[in-house]
């Protein structure tokens, strides 16, 4: 049982487990990932497949003033990024 009080949830399980028991959440959890590309385009990054090629490290990309139209050359987000972020919305420390 959820308990928001000692920020505890019944959803950190095996993705499995999270299909079978939990489907809605499962599928708030695949909406979240889905978003992702548009996420990190939002702030200039980009999702690009890291299997065939060593992982680059990227610099931040510059900050855009508001109204801009100015596009600059994205950085690159890793696999490991990705990774945490997907992980970010199950976290319960705060």
């Amino acid at each position: 049982m959820k308990n928001v009080d000692r920020k505890e949830t019944p959803y950190l399980v095996s993705w499995p487990e999270l299909l079978k028991d939990y489907p809605d959440i499962a599928e708030y959890d695949r909406v979240f990932v889905r978003e992702i590309p548009q996420l990190l385009a939002s702030v200039g990054l980009q999702v690009i497949s890291t299997a065939a090629t060593p992982a680059v490290a990227a610099e931040p990309a510059a900050p855009r003033p508001p109204g801009s139209e100015h596009v600059p050359t994205a950085p690159v987000a890793s696999a490991s990024d990705l990774n945490m972020a997907a992980g970010a919305d199950r976290r319960t420390d705060g």
